[in-house]
């Protein structure tokens, strides 16, 4: 279940966000003025996103993003000041001043973000261990034979599994069979 968690330290600012957000069609599960209290709701929540301040009553929202699930996303608003170098991936910002459609459309482009980790979780996690090894020692043999890198290698595979239409491992098993013929 997932769903969207506001917290400020000021309760009248963290309902009118939670209002905004209503009014546009999300799912609003809990409303926080503490890092504490964030902790509490994501536990019972599972995943989903933080629209939070820079600081809260007890924390700042590094420590907070520290100490939540990495299923959940965080969208900070803040002044510019606030913006860490050195972030997570699952740490978004927003400026002030807050422009509602800029909260709205950050929103939605976070549920996206999560939707597409979910199914790049799913896909992974319903490969066996063989199929894993497979694709990588593709990976492998494209990185030392055509000197890409571990990246590279892995969107080629993906791109060329797609353009023919069949599965990553059959790809992966085709692949090598070809490179490990020509050697």
């Amino acid at each position: 279940m997932s769903g969207i968690i506001v917290a400020f330290p000021q309760e009248k600012d963290a309902k009118a966000v939670r209002s905004v957000l209503i009014r546009s069609g999300f799912d609003v599960y809990a409303v926080c003025t503490s890092g504490t209290g964030v902790l509490q709701a994501a536990d019972r929540l599972g995943d989903g996103i933080i629209v939070c301040g820079s600081r809260l009553k007890d924390m700042e929202y590094t420590e907070l993003s520290a100490m939540t699930a990495p299923a959940f996303f965080m969208l900070v608003i803040a002044s510019e000041r606030y913006r860490q170098e050195d972030h997570a991936a699952s740490v978004w910002y927003l400026g002030l001043p807050l422009k509602t459609y800029e909260l709205i459309e950050n929103v939605r482009m976070l549920q996206e973000a999560m939707l597409v980790a979910k199914k790049k979780k799913n896909r992974v996690q319903k490969r066996s261990i063989s199929q894993q090894k497979l694709i990588r020692h593709a990976q492998d043999l494209l990185m030392e034979q055509n000197r890409m890198t571990e990246e590279e290698a892995y969107r080629y595979l993906q791109r060329t599994s797609m353009d023919s239409g069949t599965g990553m491992v059959e790809t992966a098993m085709l692949l090598i069979s070809l490179m490990e013929d020509n050697t």
